[in-house]
């Protein structure tokens, strides 16, 4: 755009506007009152007009006959004089003067913007002065290269707490000045496990990402929930190691029962079984989340020859299994026996800890749980229910 004042006569309906090449020798000088700003970086750059009010006012002055006395510049003048020199008119002219830019922003170097004044027409009469104005092109310069970055290049992703109250949490560890800033969020991540997948989103438009120079490769990404312990949720995934430390633990718990009661009972030695293994169905369940028992049978004799010996299933019980974050195992056991029965003799009965039926164990340890557990069944067991 060009601007300029035509001082040909003093009338406020001058039409010089369509003065010859003296006028538009003035146009040329006076575009220098304007110019186009660029900020922002390639594909989203911004454009706005920085406008030379006192080189213009100076302008005006000098095409309305009006000298600087004694001064080189308006901004020499103190405030009366100022006042005097100028005039409302002249201010009212100049406050009313916008610039419109066509494209203004999404601009990359090499794009061409148009700049186009406007002013109050009436403001322009009373001033006594013509603008001459004409729409004029500038072409985008200056603007910096984008970089493309991936904003979880330096996202640290950990997990804590136990399924189903294991949760995600993030760390930026950037340290350029902009990344370092940015916020992100996780989506829906309720009830995770070991080896499911939560998603995390940069919290930041691709716009405000272009007007700081930067294009994100991605604005999401997935994670693996890793590093915490878990629950185990097959007799199958007990590891060998895990498994003989509690057969070592049911058989420990088993021959101190016996030394407790060497008076009355005996017993022939332990042989494992098999398990039940039991799962809670519901992950958030109040109670146990897996329970174990591991059932050893032996023969059972009387010290006194009160009863005649006798077969009986014990059954020990083992809970909340984990599969620790360092691929160990741990669980938790009381060195509790389940179950009880009665041995008759002649003269009465008596109870020691365990099952003589194999029937009724697996009725009170596996069927009456079946509502609240799935269940599996293991080696020699399965032939009193599966």
């Amino acid at each position: 755009m060009g601007i300029a004042y035509c001082s040909h006569c003093s009338c406020s309906s001058c039409n010089c506007c369509t003065c010859g090449s003296e006028e538009s020798e003035k146009e040329s000088k006076y575009q220098r009152y304007i110019s186009v700003e660029y900020n922002g970086y390639e594909t989203a750059g911004t454009a706005y007009v920085d406008f030379d009010e006192t080189g213009f006012s100076e302008a005006v002055i000098k095409a309305q006959g009006k000298k600087l006395k004694n001064v080189k510049s308006l901004d020499d003048l103190d405030w009366s004089d100022l006042t005097d020199l100028m005039g409302s008119s002249n201010w009212d002219l100049i406050d009313s003067i916008t610039f419109d830019v066509k494209p203004d922003s999404d601009l990359s170097n090499g794009d061409v913007v148009t700049v186009t004044a406007s002013w109050n027409e009436d403001y322009e009469k009373k001033a006594g002065v013509k603008i001459l104005s004409k729409e004029q092109e500038f072409t985008v310069e200056g603007l910096e290269e984008v970089k493309e970055v991936d904003p979880f290049e330096d996202i640290e992703v950990t997990f804590s707490g136990t399924p189903p109250y294991v949760y995600p949490d993030w760390t930026n560890n950037s340290d350029d000045d902009y990344l370092r800033y940015l916020w992100f969020n996780f989506e829906d991540y309720d009830s995770l496990d070991v080896g499911d997948t939560v998603t995390l989103t940069v919290d930041e438009s691709e716009e405000n990402a272009l007007a700081n120079g930067y294009k994100f490769t991605q604005t999401s990404k997935e994670y693996t929930v890793s590093g915490v312990d878990s629950y185990v949720t097959s007799a199958a995934d007990i590891s060998a190691d895990n498994l003989d430390s509690m057969k070592n633990e049911a058989t420990d718990a088993l021959d101190a029962y016996f030394a407790n009661n060497n008076s009355y009972i005996g017993n022939s030695g332990f042989s494992y079984e098999g398990s039940y293994y039991l799962v809670a169905k519901n992950s958030d369940t109040w109670g146990d989340t897996n329970v174990l028992y591991l059932v050893f049978s032996t023969t059972v004799t009387s010290a006194e020859s009160a009863f005649e010996p006798t077969v009986v299933y014990f059954p020990v019980k083992y809970t909340n299994i984990m599969a620790l974050s360092d691929g160990s195992q741990s669980f938790n056991t009381y060195g509790d026996i389940e179950g009880y029965t009665d041995l008759e003799y002649d003269d009465g009965w008596y109870n020691v800890d365990g099952y003589t039926d194999g029937a009724q164990m697996f009725n009170d340890l596996v069927v009456t749980q079946k509502v609240d557990y799935t269940y599996e069944v293991t080696d020699n067991l399965t032939q009193f229910g599966n």
